[in-house]
């Protein structure tokens, strides 16, 4: 099975490549929704989020969001790349040798795919960028569509500019802008928010989405209405998509879409190194 889908994948000049919370599960943080999820267990718990974790919210009073980024961050602490991380950058830097085009969109908030791309000597030779470079936060090549918990911005926006959210950040510790003085916000989509392009590169997102050639969906459930739409698009167009994940979630007949129904951990290493033997 790997050997066949990796020949077809193989072909790909532009492939796009998305990943939902799911692939950091083998990390051991949790995803979003489900009775193992960030909103079900402590201490991220958060009862109703759609109407917690929004931009109206946090307009008015920025601790109980800021008590939600610092309880998440205790995921992170000691959180590493599992073998579906590392699979993903050895097929970027695999495409990035022989000059074809790779777009990697996440829905995931814990910033691991961005500090292996910024670890990578083939992705950013020059190193990472530093706080205070131009778009310093950002990669090109991936597309952090929900933002990256690793950050923070301005909530006044008197800039755009992105930067690192302090280790040192405490419970019911609020942030504060050192050019306006007003609170930061964290670098995240909040649930009224709509999608933009300098914050989520959606437009770019949708560029490179609708130019591939092929797709791989890994770890995600496709509840979010733009990725959905991207996804099925893709489907209709007759375009090779693949899904790797241990329960199907695209709901199709046509034979351009191919399953692994295994965990992620173990299916993309494996997909990846028929991948580069076959291109």
């Amino acid at each position: 099975m790997y050997n066949q889908l990796g020949k077809l994948i193989a072909k790909s000049k532009r492939l796009f490549i998305f990943t939902g919370s799911g692939i950091s599960i083998p990390s051991n943080i949790p995803p979003y929704n489900g009775p193992k999820g960030l909103w079900e267990v402590p201490p991220t718990q958060i009862i109703d989020p759609m109407n917690n974790l929004t931009k109206h919210k946090l307009d008015f009073n920025q601790k109980p969001i800021w008590n939600w980024v610092h309880a998440y961050r205790t995921f992170l602490n000691g959180a590493k790349p599992n073998p579906a991380h590392e699979g993903i950058l050895k097929l970027q830097e695999h495409f990035w040798k022989i000059g074809r085009e790779l777009t990697l969109a996440t829905q995931t908030l814990d910033g691991i795919h961005a500090d292996l791309m910024n670890s990578s000597k083939v992705l950013t030779p020059n190193g990472a960028k530093k706080e205070g470079d131009s778009h310093y936060g950002f990669i090109d090549g991936l597309i952090e569509l929900h933002g990256n918990l690793n950050y923070m911005t301005c909530l006044d926006e008197c800039h755009v500019s992105l930067y690192k959210i302090p280790s040192t950040l405490k419970e019911n510790e609020v942030p504060i802008c050192s050019k306006c003085e007003q609170p930061m916000r964290p670098h995240m989509l909040l649930y009224d928010e709509y999608y933009s392009e300098y914050r989520q590169k959606a437009n770019t997102m949708m560029e490179k989405s609708l130019n591939a050639d092929c797709m791989i969906v890994i770890a995600m459930s496709l509840r979010t209405q733009l990725p959905n739409a991207l996804t099925y698009e893709h489907i209709d167009e007759g375009k090779p998509t693949f899904e790797i994940n241990t329960e199907k979630v695209i709901k199709t007949t046509m034979k351009n879409v191919h399953y692994i129904t295994e965990p992620c951990e173990k299916a993309v290493p494996l997909l990846v190194d028929e991948i580069i033997s076959n291109s």
